[in-house]
């Protein structure tokens, strides 16, 4: 039986996109999800596979803490190979994470299981102690496996692999001309390390009103990927937009294939989080990637990704007007990078399990 650990079950459809990816290659009669929320994982991923509860809530209830423990380790025992990721699982953004994932790889390997650290990322992690902890348990684990070059130094031994989103073999989309021009616009907040809010919406506002001048007819789709975080964000577009009389749909609450539909009939993306970029390269989208955190600019310069790049901390709306205008790449060119990393993705899992 094959155990996976990671992100899922919370409302953040960039952490199951990668579950779908993932499930993609693992036979569902021999694959145990442990979940933040069995009710919506089956509501997301189906009831063919089985989830279970990966452990009870810890924030802020410290007095849980010990049933956490014993939780994880007869979840481990329950297995005879043990999945850890992926996506963004080590770092200082969230403390009670990285422990959490640390703890489940300790008991993994002390209990002689299969461990595979898969997809993850690493960092910030500025911590001597937490990476130390981190290098030497991952030393016992079967295989390292990470999505961006900057983790894979981490390591002493590891591969890069792509995330494991693009996994999933998306639908083609139907090649024909759209009377409307769609923006798919997924926003959040950006907080520098320093604690320090970074305003980039007027920006975002500016390339927007810029395509309205240059096309007759846009709509412009807001996604929340993480729909607990992202709402202020995309309400501060919406009424833009409105205010513009542009035509909007704000998406608020969506599941996988709901964004499908939005990702299918959308001309441009432009996007703050890491999986709305991803997306976009599954789907075959020109996109813009706005550089909220490390991990989105290591993971576009690690797989040579075909869209456009703004730096966020440059306030300079033209940059973001000037990449929309560079952005026209032929689909053939994004249909290749998929194909080369949907079968190296085939080819180590496939492997592996």
């Amino acid at each position: 039986m094959i155990g996976v650990f990671g992100n899922y079950g919370h409302s953040n459809l960039g952490d199951e996109a990668i579950l779908r990816g993932l499930l993609c290659f693992l036979p569902p009669e021999d694959v145990i999800v442990f979940t933040e929320n069995i009710n919506v994982s089956k509501n997301l991923h189906g009831h063919e596979i089985c989830f279970s509860l990966n452990r009870p809530s810890v924030a802020g209830y410290w007095h849980r803490v010990p049933t956490a423990i014993l939780a994880i380790i007869k979840n481990v025992l329950s297995v005879k190979t043990v999945i850890i990721g992926g996506g963004g699982l080590f770092n200082d953004i969230n403390p009670t994470s990285f422990y959490e994932y640390l703890f489940i790889l300790a008991v993994a390997v002390i209990l002689r299981r299969k461990t595979y650290i898969l997809g993850v990322s690493v960092g910030p992690l500025n911590s001597r102690t937490k990476r130390w902890l981190l290098r030497e348990f991952s030393k016992l684990a079967g295989g390292i496996y990470t999505r961006d070059e900057h983790s894979q130094t981490f390591f002493e031994r590891s591969i890069l692999i792509p995330d494991l989103a693009m996994g999933y073999v998306a639908p083609k989309r139907a090649r024909k001309v759209k009377k409307t021009y769609n923006i798919l616009v997924s926003v959040t907040e950006i907080v520098t390390l320093k604690g320090h809010e970074v305003d980039y919406i007027e920006a975002i506002k500016s390339l927007i009103e810029y395509i309205c001048d240059e096309r007759e007819n846009i709509s412009v789709t807001l996604v929340g990927m993480d729909f607990r975080k992202d709402q202020e964000c995309s309400k501060i577009i919406s009424d833009f937009c409105k205010s513009s009389n542009i035509q909007t749909e704000t998406v608020s609450k969506p599941n996988l294939t709901h964004i499908e539909k939005c990702y299918k009939k959308a001309n441009l993306v432009i996007a703050t989080r890491l999986h709305a970029t991803i997306l976009a390269q599954l789907y075959q989208i020109p996109f813009i990637s706005v550089g909220y955190q490390d991990k989105v600019t290591d993971y576009i310069k690690s797989h040579n990704l075909s869209g456009g790049y703004y730096d966020p901390l440059s306030y300079d709306a033209c940059l973001l007007i000037n990449q929309y205008k560079m952005i026209a790449y032929s689909q053939i060119e994004m249909e290749t990078k998929n194909l080369l990393q949907y079968l190296n993705l085939q080819k180590i899992l496939e492997g592996l399990f």
